[in-house]
């Protein structure tokens, strides 16, 4: 599993691979650091989850496992999520010579990482954003109960125990005390 298929979801990353097969004569795929496909741009039963690749960590450099002359070529391009390496997208070429173009397949890949890399950040920081949102919705919900609670009552033993019993409940705290 990579964090990009965990924040995007596997349908959204084999979607966008999809959109790309027709335009070059080649396969994308998604694969984690250990060489896994995670992700294809082909479709289910066409050999994209059988296949498995060799990562050189050091060299960058990501070949089919098993592969031999008569192979098709490779590239791979990394894949960044906030700023690790998350794994590579890679193009196998659909023919039985190297990659042609090997260039203009290696721009597409960077795009096709890049692209995925932005999302990712993009999702990973909307759900931030989301989860900081309803953390301070619930501070000032809580500012508002105690707040009604102090003007309505006027005995100051309730209206300290009506704020702990609120701020537990809203900080999720195991035990509160509140000193006059």
């Amino acid at each position: 599993m990579t964090r990009c298929i965990e924040i995007l979801g596997e349908a959204q990353i084999q979607a966008f691979l999809e959109r790309f097969a027709p335009c070059f004569p080649a396969s994308f795929y998604l694969v984690n650091l250990a060489g896994e496909v995670v992700a294809s741009s082909e479709l289910e039963g066409q050999g994209g989850a059988g296949r498995h690749f060799v990562i050189d960590h050091n060299l960058q450099s990501v070949t089919l496992e098993g592969a031999s002359a008569e192979t098709p070529g490779v590239a791979a391009a990394p894949l960044m999520v906030q700023g690790e390496l998350d794994g590579y997208v890679v193009g196998v070429s659909r023919l039985p010579a190297e990659l042609p173009q090997h260039e203009y397949c290696q721009s597409v890949l960077r795009i096709i990482a890049e692209w995925i890399s932005d999302k990712t950040y993009s999702e990973y920081e909307l759900q931030n954003l989301t989860e900081e949102l309803v953390e301070k919705y619930n501070e000032v919900n809580l500012i508002y109960d105690i707040a009604d609670t102090i003007g309505a009552v006027f005995d100051p033993k309730r209206v300290c125990n009506v704020i702990i019993e609120k701020a537990v409940a809203v900080i999720g705290a195991g035990k509160a005390s509140v000193m006059l």
